[in-house]
């Protein structure tokens, strides 16, 4: 597996897979450009342990729910914190 890295879940001494935080965010930039109901150049993105944080500024309040179903859509994201704003 390539791009992943082995991580051990504490208590359980099970080994699950994960995606660098690097490569999240790049899929999740892209999901956001090859979404057309989503103005990627309005929305920034971080990842910090799976954790994807979108920020920025989006027409309406539709938007900023497909910004997040983007996020949610890649494998490896655990959470999606919502910092966008909508103008309507």
């Amino acid at each position: 597996m390539q791009g992943v890295v082995p991580a051990e879940i504490p208590r359980l001494g099970a080994f699950v897979y994960m995606m660098p935080d690097s490569q999240l965010k790049q899929e999740v930039e892209d999901e956001l450009t090859n979404s057309p109901a989503v103005d990627a150049n309005g929305t920034g993105v971080a990842v910090v342990d799976g954790i994807v944080t979108l920020t920025g500024h989006v027409p309406n309040y539709a938007a900023k729910v497909a910004a997040e179903k983007c996020a949610l859509r890649i494998e490896g994201v655990d959470a999606v914190v919502i910092g966008i704003d909508s103008r309507h």
